[in-house]
């Protein structure tokens, strides 16, 4: 009995060795997931692509892997995710580029990834409401809401008036497609595909046309979460980003997990459609997933400013966290190496310049070493002349005649010495008062080191030289030791530098800043001189669709086309620059209002008469809308920019292809009329 009773136990055992197993297996897995933190993630929008990275961190382990459980919640109607995150409801968040007038405004909070390198936020219009331009929004119905800073600082931009009033934002594209708005924002990821399967033809209107390239989605969280869990907000970014990579590798795998497990509201194609648009606004082959320096959110910041959005005065201090609390980026993608490029190029021709310089100081010091030895023995002077590595004259005071030179100046003027000897020095400067002016502060001072003056060889060709006269005596008489260094190359890239750094590439004219400083102290000059001055503000017509019809090589033709023809109208004292974009600006020492508004039409004319060849089968015409304005007495130059800007807009309105001068601000009320030449 009792042997039997053993068979029986032991028999129950080896029955019960798999459940064991089994227990054993998840026993681990158990126990993480009960020592995992959790984290919650306010989303900025209801589930799409736009948020694939978390799906595939969740669904591949990445955030297990770490010991994190995240939670993602949907954004919530009429609620931020910065409110989210603050209010306690969220760890995370997300949310676009205002996250640093959040910031500046005294919000605790911290960016972490910047996840799109470019914003998808636009604006959109149907093509049948006769909106073809961004000044066409003047008086039209616009849907806008408090969460669209980034549009509002593109509407402010571009001067677009707003007195229509905003309502409360919406994504809904009924609103736009049933008439009850003329304009709605929406997200170039996805609103386009529903309009375009809709059969209804849009306008996509961007910031980024304005020059004004914002962030998109960005992780972020408060100063005091990262503080308390600093490794758990490293493991979280980097357990996303490497997230990002899966999605991007295998979309259409995350498109059936969004459908099965996220929402099935949009369609594989719609999906498909979104997961490109997104791949190309975080553009993953040039820049590193997650890349974000404080340059480009500075830059962010100062447009907000600049555009009255927040305080002009303001700081990041904590905004980003310190680099060793970042994931490990690559810092420099693709896209940045042609600016390293351009700037080790740069730092080159610098040090090549320091070079030069640190190579004539050398001389320099080698010039005046000849010098003193030359005073105390004319015969060991004379072998230092022939044998020094610069050229050296010696010519007499009285009469200003080459008395010797050595080898050096024989190669460097080309002329042998018996066919200079007892010639005038004056046939060898470019200018005669040169001459004078170093004779007299030689005279009077002993010596002079270290004069720049342009000089000629016996061929007449021109060259800098570094110029040291010390008066000596020679042959008994007083004479002029004179050495010289050639300094053309240097002067040359002197001038190169300060060609790049006033003029426009693309058309040759002045760029903006050159452009604004020489209309300031022209301004200056006019005043003491009690003169007239007039500016033109020239903006092309529709050049957004030269662009988008024949491409941007098409666009750069346009733009260097008008600025020939801009040239041409105008006088050899008057000056044009490019501002930016199809904007160009003209000034008019010397003329009325009335001259002014005459050349403006002349240039109007000339460009809508004169169409530009793109190819043997290509041609296109262009119109320019003008804005006239002349100085008043005791106007700054800000308002008299103002004031053309205004005349400009006003072309516009009015129709485009016609000039408008402003009225005189002397005499006349806030309200007076501009004039339309055209």
């Amino acid at each position: 009995m009792m042997l039997g009773g053993d068979d029986k136990t032991a028999g129950g055992c080896w029955r019960c060795w798999p459940v064991l197993l089994l227990a054993c297996l998840l026993l681990p897995d158990l126990v993480g997931a009960a020592e995992r933190e959790t984290v919650r993630v306010r989303l900025k929008w209801l589930h799409q692509f736009q948020f694939a990275g978390m799906y595939a961190a969740i669904e591949q382990g990445y955030y297990r892997d770490v010991g994190l459980e995240v939670r993602l919640q949907e954004a919530v109607p009429h609620a931020s995710a910065v409110a989210a995150v603050l209010g306690g409801e969220a760890e995370i968040g997300i949310h676009g580029a205002d996250l640093v007038v959040e910031r500046v405004q005294g919000k605790p909070l911290v960016a972490l990834a910047v996840i799109m390198q470019h914003s998808p936020m636009v604006l959109l219009s149907r093509r049948d409401r006769g909106i073809d331009h961004l000044h066409d929004l003047a008086g039209k119905r616009l849907l806008l809401g408090p969460d669209a800073a980034e549009l509002l600082a593109y509407l402010r931009s571009e001067h677009v008036p707003l007195e229509q009033g905003l309502t409360q934002q919406s994504f809904d594209l009924q609103a736009l497609i049933a008439g009850e708005v003329d304009v709605m924002p929406g997200y170039s990821t996805d609103q386009p595909w529903l309009l375009e399967q809709s059969g209804i033809a849009y306008n996509v209107f961007s910031p980024r046309a304005a020059g004004l390239d914002f962030y998109g989605d960005t992780l972020f969280t408060t100063e005091a979460y990262l503080r308390q869990h600093p490794q758990q907000v490293r493991d979280f970014t980097a357990a996303t980003l490497r997230g990002w990579q899966y999605a991007l590798d295998h979309r259409d795998e995350m498109v059936e997990l969004i459908r099965q497990r996220y929402s099935a509201r949009h369609s594989r194609e719609h999906l498909l459609f979104e997961a490109e648009q997104t791949h190309r606004l975080m553009v993953p082959g040039l820049v590193e997933l997650g890349h974000m320096y404080e340059g480009r959110w500075r830059h962010i910041a100062d447009n907000f400013a600049a555009l009255g959005m927040m305080p002009q005065e303001y700081s990041l201090a904590g905004f980003l966290p310190p680099v060793e609390q970042l994931p490990r980026l690559q810092r420099l993608g693709r896209w940045l190496l042609l600016s390293v490029l351009v700037t080790l190029a740069a730092v080159l021709l610098v040090a090549y310049v320091l070079w030069l310089n640190l190579r004539l100081r050398r001389q320099v010091r080698e010039r005046r070493v000849a010098e003193e030895q030359l005073r105390s023995s004319e015969e060991h002077s004379r072998a230092l002349v022939e044998l020094a590595p610069f050229p050296v004259l010696i010519i007499r005071l009285r009469d200003g005649t080459i008395r010797r030179i050595n080898l050096r100046c024989e190669e460097h003027f080309g002329v042998r010495r018996e066919e200079i000897l007892d010639r005038p020095v004056l046939d060898f400067y470019a200018d005669a008062a040169d001459r004078t002016a170093l004779l007299q502060d030689v005279t009077s001072q002993g010596r002079v080191l270290d004069r720049e003056l342009q000089l000629r060889t016996n061929t007449g060709e021109l060259f800098w030289g570094l110029v040291s006269v010390t008066l000596i005596e020679y042959e008994k008489e007083p004479a002029l030791f004179v050495t010289l260094n050639d300094i053309s190359e240097r002067k040359q890239l002197e001038l190169e530098l300060r060609r790049r750094a006033r003029t426009d590439m693309m058309t040759g004219l002045a760029n903006r800043a050159y452009f604004l400083e020489r209309l300031g102290a022209e301004i200056d000059r006019v005043r003491r001189h009690q003169c007239p001055l007039s500016i033109l503000a020239l903006d092309l017509d529709h050049f957004k669709g030269v662009n988008d019809t024949h491409g941007h090589a098409a666009g750069d033709t346009v733009l260097c086309h008008f600025a020939r023809i801009l040239q041409g109208c105008l006088r050899s004292h008057d000056f044009a620059g490019r501002l930016g974009g199809e904007e160009f600006m003209v000034a008019l020492p010397e003329t009325d209002l009335l001259a002014a508004g005459q050349v403006a039409e002349r240039i109007r004319r000339t460009v809508a008469t004169s169409p530009i060849s793109l190819s043997e089968a290509a041609e296109v015409h262009v119109t320019v809308s003008l804005g006239v304005a002349a100085l008043d007495e005791g106007q700054e130059l800000g308002t008299l920019l103002q004031r053309a800007d205004q005349a400009l807009y006003a072309a516009k309105v009015a129709g485009r292809n016609r000039a408008v001068v402003a009225a005189s601000t002397e005499g006349a009320s806030a309200e007076a009329a501009a004039t339309t030449l055209h």
